[in-house]
C-alpha cells in the first residue's frame, strides 16, 4: 500500500505543478549538454521572422502625416511638427490646419482618426488645431 501512496502523492504534485505552469511535460528525453546537437532527423528549417528593429524617424512620421492632409487645409497658418515624447513612448503629432468651414470639429476628428490608423509609426499622441482667418476655431 505504501508504494501506491507514494505514486499517488507524486502524481498529485506533478499535476499541481503542471497546472500552475511551473513544470512542462514533454515527450522524449530532456536536452543535455552532450545531447544538445540535433541529429539529421531532427533538423527543421524555420522561416525568417520579420525584424521588429525597424527604426522610425520623425521624418518618416511627418511624411506619412502630411500625405493625409489635403491641400485645402494647407493655408497660411498650416504647420506639421513631429515631437518626441520625453518618456520615450513615441512621437507626438502637432498639426495646425486652415479650415474655411464651420465643420472644424468633424474635420479634426476625421483627421485624428486617419493619423491614428497609420501603422508602425509609434504615434503616441495627436494634437490638431483648426484655424480660420487667423482665429482658432477648434482643437481636439
Amino acid at each position: 500500500m505504501k508504494p501506491f501512496a507514494v505514486l499517488l502523492c507524486t502524481l498529485l504534485l506533478v499535476t499541481s505543478l503542471t497546472a500552475c505552469g511551473w513544470v512542462t511535460i514533454t515527450d522524449g528525453p530532456a536536452p543535455s549538454a552532450s545531447n544538445s546537437a540535433a541529429s539529421d532527423n531532427d533538423v527543421t528549417e524555420e522561416e525568417p521572422q520579420p525584424s521588429s528593429d525597424v527604426v522610425v524617424t520623425a521624418e518618416d512620421v511627418q511624411s506619412a502625416v502630411e500625405a493625409l492632409v489635403p491641400d485645402e487645409y494647407r493655408g497660411q497658418s498650416y504647420s506639421c511638427d513631429i515631437l518626441t515624447a520625453s518618456d520615450g513612448s513615441g512621437f507626438i503629432v502637432s498639426l495646425q490646419i486652415d479650415v474655411d468651414t464651420e465643420d472644424a470639429a468633424d474635420i479634426i476628428s476625421s483627421m485624428e482618426a486617419d493619423i491614428l490608423k497609420l501603422d508602425n509609426l509609434n504615434i503616441s499622441d495627436v494634437q490638431i488645431i483648426a484655424v480660420h482667418d487667423m482665429q482658432i476655431v477648434g482643437t481636439n
